[in-house]
């Protein structure tokens, strides 16, 4: 009673009651739920109250034309920030990482892996918020930027003849 628990597909909030037949669960928007306890015996329950920290997991897609000094500086600049911070776990502690991951269809993707200090949702947010303002800052202080979805047109043969002028049938 009184732990925040997640059970997949059922339900996620505050544990009010335990009864014989079914436990009452308080959702985050402040609507009650009774859940039969048959469905919390057969689902995984996480309890979320007993975690020690809050994982930030995140692709940061940049531009295929960042250079690889760019990647570099990048990388080691988001690994230093998240090292240095008093916000986040050591990763002596819980493994942090922060690695160019990937090639995708557009963009190049550092994987950032790291763990906060904070279980509380409101702080937790707050952290997030800063750190990705300081990856922005990042990215933009070495003259890279991030990619979006895109997709290039490749032209093999441009023709110079003039296009057929569609005459329309006198029938219409």
């Amino acid at each position: 009673k009184g732990h925040t628990i997640k059970v997949e597909g059922v339900v996620e909030g505050t544990v009010e009651s335990i009864g014989f037949r079914s436990t009452v669960v308080r959702r985050f928007d402040k609507t009650p739920v009774m859940v039969p306890n048959t469905n919390l015996a057969d689902t995984a329950v996480i309890n979320l109250s007993e975690r020690s920290h809050r994982r930030i997991y995140w692709n940061i897609g940049l531009e295929y034309r960042t250079t690889i000094h760019q990647l570099q500086i990048i990388r080691e600049k988001i690994e230093q920030y998240v090292i240095n911070s008093p916000k986040f776990v050591s990763p002596q502690e819980i493994e942090t990482f922060v690695r160019i991951d990937s090639f995708t269809a557009s963009s190049i993707d550092i994987m950032l892996y790291c763990f906060t200090h904070t279980t509380e949702w409101s702080e937790w947010l707050k952290v997030k918020e800063d750190l990705a303002i300081q990856v922005k800052q990042i990215v933009e202080s070495t003259g890279a930027g991030f990619a979006f979805p895109s997709q290039s047109l490749y032209i093999e043969k441009l023709s110079f003849e003039r296009p057929e002028i569609f005459v329309p049938p006198k029938n219409l």
